[in-house]
């Protein structure tokens, strides 16, 4: 009967991930779904360095978007994109969703080797029904899989230096297979996103702060040498996957360096009401507040209380508190702030949450089936009522979406749906019509047959859609001046907040 509990992890992973709306953010709209398909166009015809598509690199996500198309030409054929774009962009979804699903049973089998089997389950059902992150494991992007990835390079390196007392081990010997399978994970991490390559130096830094007592100058030979083989399997990985490596490194070394320059110069973000390049060193401390599901929050509240039943493992948890307050550090530390670069913190906060909720839990003497059948119940609904716009999903205890649209840059694409949906219930020749909007690539994939063209200051149109972040941060302000005393003819909205606008002047 051991098969239950994993089974039943997969499974609450599993259907919220592949249960893919369509309904497309707007990176994977522009960006990503055409990468992945470049980048199996270059691995067929052997132009191997065209698969240097992305700064970020992104090229796990674009295996997996290739992947994806594969399996979609197979099944529906090669003209499915042309028949039924919608449906193909959601199909080539699959394999991320599916990835993705696994890393929370991978998660749970680790933090069980790490904390128990209570901490761990508990830990695994919040990471599973958490819609955020069921938002960002399912799209084409790289957020989800990286913090999929990075966290389980972690938790896999932090098993390669402990006793089995649990204890990190004084002496500097390592599990070299777990060490193995770390660095493995951290190469397909930084495969995905550049900043992942974080992941070594957190583990480094967690690891000797809490072998502090023990260090000795004399053992830096042997604390070394860990690391240099992590980083040598890492590289390895690294180049294995990454074709456009063995045929054009300039190139990929050019994608790199913009990708820093990007990370560095920053965009007009918008924070605590105003537009800014830089939101400033409190912005993921709000946004982390603010994306949280209220169990989590609660969760975490209650766990400094809940760290003297955990004395064995209070270095773990202390080594995961590093691990997501240096992340946030180096992500402050860039002036372009978006809150889903933080979603690598969120599996740690789902351990601390576990923690502090089973100490709740005890302290108030529920019974362990009436427990987690009402947790799993809790969370399994509000993942179920957050679909299909778990990326809009907000803390309710903070105000939700309400509070986030005066605090932090809101949308992604999402409501563009119901928009377009207006536009094609009452045009007479949708495909006659000129539109204008913000977001006018991902307009134009909703409605391949119509005129969509971007904002400028000539409303001489059939339709203008507007969208929440540019009103937020003032794109096109003589156009919304223009506008603000027209009723729009629809209005998109979702958990109370308007997303989408549509204008037929």
């Amino acid at each position: 009967m051991r098969w239950i509990t994993p089974l039943f992890i997969l499974l609450l992973a599993l259907v919220p991930r592949l249960a893919s709306p369509q309904i497309l953010t707007y990176d994977e709209g522009r960006y990503w779904v055409n990468r992945s398909e470049n980048f199996l166009d270059a691995i067929k015809t052997g132009q191997l360095e065209e698969t240097a598509q992305s700064f970020h690199p992104g090229v796990m996500t674009m295996w997996f978007g290739a992947a994806g198309i594969t399996i979609d030409h197979i099944i529906n054929g090669e003209d499915h994109a042309t028949v039924d774009p919608m449906q193909y962009r959601a199909n080539i979804r699959v394999v991320m969703a599916v990835v993705n699903a696994l890393g929370v049973l991978a998660g749970w089998f680790l933090l069980r080797h790490l904390f128990g089997p209570r901490p761990a389950l508990l830990a695994a059902l919040l990471w599973a029904t958490d819609p955020y992150i069921i938002a960002h494991s399912r799209i084409l992007h790289v957020d989800g899989l990286t913090t999929t990835t990075m966290f389980l390079s972690f938790l896999t390196g932090l098993i390669a230096f402990k006793h089995d007392s649990g204890r990190y081990n004084p002496n500097w010997s390592v599990r070299w297979r777990w060490l193995a399978a770390s660095a493995a994970l951290g190469g397909i991490a930084t495969l995905t996103k550049f900043t992942a390559l974080s992941v070594v130096g957190l583990l480094g830094v967690t690891v000797l702060v809490a072998n502090w007592k023990f260090f000795r100058a004399t053992q830096l030979p042997r604390m070394a040498t860990p690391f240099i083989a992590w980083g040598l399997i890492a590289v390895i990985v690294w180049f294995a996957l990454y074709p456009a490596t063995w045929a054009h490194f300039d190139r990929v070394i050019d994608r790199l360096t913009l990708g820093v320059e990007v990370a560095f110069e920053g965009h007009l973000n918008f924070f605590l009401g105003e537009p800014t390049i830089q939101p400033g060193p409190i912005y993921y401390l709000l946004a982390l507040a603010l994306r949280v599901t209220p169990w989590v929050m609660v969760g975490l509240v209650a766990a400094p209380f809940a760290l003297r039943l955990y004395r064995q493992q209070n270095h773990l948890l202390f080594s995961l508190f590093l691990y997501a307050v240096l992340f946030l550090a180096i992500m402050t530390l860039q002036r372009k702030q978006l809150d889903r670069y933080m979603l690598p913190v969120f599996p740690v906060l789902y351990v601390f949450a576990a923690v502090g909720l089973l100490w709740i839990v005890d302290r108030l003497h529920i019974p362990s089936r009436a427990m987690w059948s009402m947790a799993t119940l809790v969370m399994v609904v509000n993942a179920w009522i957050s679909y299909p716009y778990e990326i809009a999903y907000y803390n309710p205890l903070l105000g939700g979406a309400a509070t986030a649209e005066r605090t932090l840059l809101v949308g992604w694409g999402e409501g563009l749906d119901q928009a377009v949906d207006y536009i094609k219930t009452t045009s007479d020749d949708v495909c006659a019509a000129n539109i204008m909007s913000a977001y006018h690539e991902l307009v134009d994939i909703y409605l391949p047959c119509s005129n969509v063209t971007p904002l400028d200051e000539d409303p001489d149109v059939d339709y203008i859609v507007f969208y929440i972040n540019q009103l937020q941060r003032g794109f096109n302000q003589p156009l919304i001046d223009t506008l603000a005393a027209v009723e729009p003819a629809y209005t998109a909205r979702i958990n109370g907040v308007d997303f989408a606008y549509v204008y037929a002047p």
